[in-house]
This record gives C-alpha cells, sequence and structure tokens, in this order.
C-alpha cells in the first residue's frame, strides 16, 4: 500500500508538482456499493508545508506523462485486491483487508494489519467512488481527492 500511496502521490506531482448520495436502490449501507472493482481515473493532489498550500495538481490516469492503471476491489468478505499496472506492463498486487465505519474506508495493509490508511467518503453511488486522503511525508502533508468509476 506504501507504494500504491507513493504511485498515487506521484501521479498527482506528475503534471506539475461524503456525504453518500441517497441510496438508489433502498441499500443505504456505503459498504454495500463499496463492492466491487473501481478504476481511479483522477487524483486531485494539495501539498502543504506548515500549514501553507505549496502546490495543488490534478492527474488523470492514464496520461501521456504517466501511463498508470490503479484498480481497487473491494469483496463481501472484508478483503480487498489493489491492482497497480505500470507503463511496462508490470502489475503489483496487494491483498489485504478493509472495514467501512461513519463513512471512512480503513484499508488494512498486510504488514501492518493493526494501522489502518483512512479513506474519507466524499461521495458513493452505484457508478461513482470519491475518497479524501490525508497524509504526513517527509515535506509536510499532502491532501489528495481520489475519484474512481466503477467496472
Amino acid at each position: 500500500m506504501k507504494r500504491l500511496l507513493s504511485i498515487l502521490l506521484l501521479a498527482a506531482l506528475a503534471v506539475g508538482f461524503v456525504s453518500c448520495d441517497k441510496s438508489e436502490n433502498g441499500d443505504s449501507k456505503p459498504e454495500n456499493k463499496l463492492i466491487g472493482e473501481w478504476n481511479l481515473n483522477t487524483v486531485k493532489a494539495t501539498l502543504k508545508m506548515n500549514g501553507s498550500v505549496i502546490d495543488e495538481q490534478t492527474a488523470t490516469l492514464p496520461s501521456e506523462d504517466l501511463f498508470a492503471s490503479v484498480k481497487f476491489g473491494f469483496k463481501e468478505d472484508g478483503t480487498y485486491e489493489i491492482t497497480t499496472t505500470m507503463a511496462e506492463n508490470e502489475s503489483e498486487v496487494e491483498i489485504g483487508r478493509y472495514t467501512v465505519a461513519d463513512n471512512v474506508i480503513n484499508i488494512y495493509e498486510p504488514d501492518q494489519s493493526e494501522v489502518p490508511i483512512s479513506l474519507n467518503i466524499i461521495e458513493l453511488t452505484s457508478k461513482k467512488l470519491t475518497v479524501q486522503l490525508s497524509q504526513a511525508m517527509e515535506l509536510g502533508e499532502i491532501d489528495a481527492e481520489l475519484h474512481f468509476d466503477k467496472l
């Protein structure tokens, strides 16, 4: 997952630097709409240092600058699979577990299963998923908004 976060942040930087909807089918639990495969298509990132915005960028995947594909798969049994494919067609797959509570997806990495990466759900419909991620870095903090389409 750390490699995935690095790729997502690099995607955002490569170009230059929730509420859930009302249920469409009567099922209002976010975890039920989350089940399935999602393709990452846009990353909007803001880099902050000491609370001040240093840079803001948006990256679309794939693009001419960064040909990468990132797919998230969420299964009913509480496991996830993230497949990252780079331009060289090298794929990396990570399998772990996740939970959903209070409009937050907690991703538990296989090697650090008790410390989740929290993704705040901004939008979740049967076809769209938007989450927000805040991550401390050596240079400061990055806030990223990740946009997915359901496959």
